[in-house]
């Protein structure tokens, strides 16, 4: 039998899992109807974030026009992009958003 399960800090989604055996301590069993549902809305988010970063890599946003659920996720996903344009000579260290430079 396939159990599923989530865990959560502070109100916030870290994990989903599945696994042989009933929720241990610090999971939260979940049914796989529910466990379908996160994965969507996490596939969901991560192409999100992939899209924030691309346009910000790209110049078409800016850092602080990422909505903020995904804004630290797309800049470290930005971050050694910026690095490789930086290294290639493509861009100047000063047009790498001032964000993803602390």
């Amino acid at each position: 039998m396939t159990y599923y399960y989530k865990i959560e800090d502070e109100g916030r989604l870290k994990m989903i899992g599945t696994q042989s055996f009933p929720a241990a301590e610090g999971q939260i069993g979940i049914t796989q109807e529910e466990y379908y549902q996160l994965m969507a809305q996490i596939e969901e988010h991560a192409e999100a974030v992939r899209n924030y970063a691309a346009q910000l890599v790209a110049g078409d946003i800016s850092y602080s026009e990422i909505p903020e659920d995904c804004r630290e996720e797309a800049g470290d996903m930005a971050a050694p992009q910026f690095a490789e344009k930086v290294v290639v000579k493509e861009i100047a260290i000063d047009d790498v958003p001032a964000e993803l430079k602390e």
